[in-house]
């Protein structure tokens, strides 16, 4: 009877073991291809694109209410020269509480010239942040497909030989 019921638990958790770990998977690997693209398009970006001197103009402010609790956060909102002469005046989509900039800062921008509008204050947080969390989160949900794997089925690769259980 004992054997009966820890069979049954074995092949439930083996059930589950397999969903849990296809979707942690197949969620790392999109969130790791999705990092490795965001990377490689801010890298083509920054490199193509040129650097002006700007000055914080204002901060934006937005007000985020979930459960009863606000949650108050600020993005910059700076203006620049571009080489043509032109001025523009952009808002960051990066928000942080508390601020990372005053107004008046002075900070260093690029920009595309064909897209003024688009430009980013040259900071790692304001340029890197969308590569680097899709990146951590790939190697996250990789890593835990991983430990699945090694905890419910006892080897860590498809070509390793599983690890006797003791009955």
């Amino acid at each position: 009877m004992l054997a009966m019921i820890r069979d049954w638990i074995k092949s439930s958790l083996t059930a589950w073991g397999v969903f849990v770990m296809f979707i942690c998977f197949w969620s790392g690997l999109a969130a790791l291809m999705l990092g490795i693209g965001f990377t490689g398009y801010r890298a083509w970006w920054c490199a193509n694109s040129i650097e002006a001197d700007g000055i914080v103009a204002a901060l934006v402010q937005r007000v985020d209410t979930e459960d009863g609790v606000t949650a108050t956060s600020y993005a910059p909102e700076f203006r620049f020269q571009a080489k043509d002469g032109s001025e523009h005046r952009v808002q960051s989509d990066t928000y942080s509480n508390p601020s990372v900039y005053a107004v008046g800062d002075r900070v260093r921008i690029l920009y595309r010239p064909e897209k003024p509008a688009s430009a980013r204050i040259k900071s790692f947080l304001q340029l890197w942040l969308l590569p680097l969390v899709f990146g951590i989160l790939g190697v996250l949900f990789s890593l835990a497909a991983s430990a699945i794997r090694r905890v419910w089925f006892g080897y860590w690769f498809y070509w390793s030989k599983p690890l006797s259980i003791a009955a």
